[in-house]
């Protein structure tokens, strides 16, 4: 008798998660015809996530605000975070969601849409959020992670973080389009 198997598979086209049956035979026989599985992708460099903070620490002192500044990579893990002397303890936490919600998005934090903003951060133990100041890391198009800024006004985190994605020729967000809330 042949078991089937359920497994959780997430999709290569599209990154998308579905289930799927697979049998042992179809097991083995994908490990024959399909060879690896594997895949090669790019990732922030430590001297980048140095740079980034070093660029929105400058920046942060330039306005005249201090910040906390949290840099994560594409999956979410924190790879640097900075709390400036004089910045809300707190904002460390939400900054770390900001990084979060923009690498998980692939967007501004602040684009979630209102009626999602309760139940994407109830869902994921805060670690979703609708607030200004978290923007994605994107260079040629590919998405390499998030930064979030918090402490300040959600127009000045912003400003602070598109200062760190210039730091290393990352895209950087319109203040005009995704401008936050004073």
């Amino acid at each position: 008798m042949l078991w089937l198997l359920l497994f959780s598979v997430v999709g290569v086209v599209g990154g998308i998660t579905k289930d799927v049956e697979v049998s042992v035979r179809d097991v083995v026989t994908m490990e024959k015809s399909e060879g690896t599985y594997v895949y090669s992708t790019t990732a922030l460099h430590h001297s980048g996530v140095l740079a980034m903070l070093a660029a929105a620490v400058a920046k942060a002192d330039g306005i005249g605000q201090p910040q906390c500044i949290v840099v994560c990579d594409a999956s979410g893990t924190v790879l640097g975070s900075m709390r400036m002397t004089g910045a809300k303890f707190l904002s460390l936490k939400s900054a770390e969601s900001k990084a979060k919600s923009a690498a998980s998005s692939g967007r501004p934090s602040n684009t979630l849409l209102d009626a999602l903003r309760g139940p994407l951060a109830a869902a994921t133990d805060g670690d979703v959020t609708g607030m200004p100041g978290g923007l994605p890391i994107r260079i040629d198009g590919v998405l390499l992670g998030g930064i979030g800024v918090g402490s300040g006004h959600g127009d000045q985190d912003i400003v602070v973080a598109n200062a760190a994605l210039a730091a290393i020729g990352a895209m950087t967000f319109d203040l005009a389009v995704y401008g936050g809330e004073p």
